[in-house]
């Protein structure tokens, strides 16, 4: 008899335990539910506001390290912090310039911005300047430069090109392998109104919304590039 009494009792508190166990997963699985229509509503509102909102674009930049020309890091982040991004890492890094891919949604173009240095603001503008063609001799090598094809273009103002551009373009873009610790090089340009000048690694070219500016050893030397 006192078997079945112990027996009684340890089924009655199984079952009891097995009653609490059910009811403690029911509200554990109505409070989860409550939680995710919350946090699902959170989330709709979050991802809307990310579309609708420009301030919240995301944008890559391209650190480059000018001895090199390779890219030594890469950072996402939001657009509004680009500036000051660039700004610190002029400051914390002298021998490095930055690239920006911008895409326009129209064309599929990117639209790339070379910095050499931090500007007063992040403005993707472009320039109505075309070069006819742009042709770099290094290492007894010619190679063709390409600012403008159906994928990107190059021609954006305030867009600088000089032996740091040439140095990441010919890594980069033309897939040159060879040494580049000395970097003596010439350019020929011909210019959209038929004009042929070289630049050495001294120079570097400024393009504006309608015309390019020459500059050598700080000395500006305006040339004939109305379209």
């Amino acid at each position: 008899m006192h078997n079945i009494f112990r027996f009684a009792t340890l089924k009655q508190a199984l079952i009891s335990l097995g009653y609490n166990l059910l009811y403690l997963f029911s509200l554990c699985q109505i409070k989860f539910n409550q939680l995710s229509r919350i946090t699902s509503s959170y989330v709709k509102k979050t991802m809307v506001y990310l579309k609708v909102s420009p301030e919240l674009k995301m944008q890559t930049i391209h650190h480059i390290d000018n001895s090199t020309g390779a890219v030594c890091c890469v950072h996402t982040l939001l657009e509004h912090r680009l500036l000051p991004v660039i700004r610190n890492a002029f400051e914390c890094d002298k021998l490095c310039s930055i690239l920006i891919n911008y895409k326009n949604d129209e064309t599929e173009r990117l639209h790339k911005m070379f910095l050499t240095s931090c500007p007063e603001r992040i403005e993707c503008k472009l320039s109505n300047v075309n070069f006819i063609q742009v042709g770099i001799q290094y290492n007894s090598l010619t190679f063709n430069i390409l600012l403008k094809t159906p994928d990107y273009t190059f021609y954006v103002v305030n867009n600088v090109l000089n032996a740091n551009f040439f140095k990441y373009y010919l890594i980069h873009v033309a897939k040159y392998s060879g040494d580049v610790s000395i970097f003596d090089y010439t350019v020929t340009i011909i210019d959209n109104n038929a004009n042929i000048f070289t630049m050495s690694p001294k120079q570097r070219i400024v393009f504006h919304e309608n015309t390019y500016t020459l500059l050598t050893d700080d000395t500006i030397e305006e040339k004939n590039k109305r379209q």
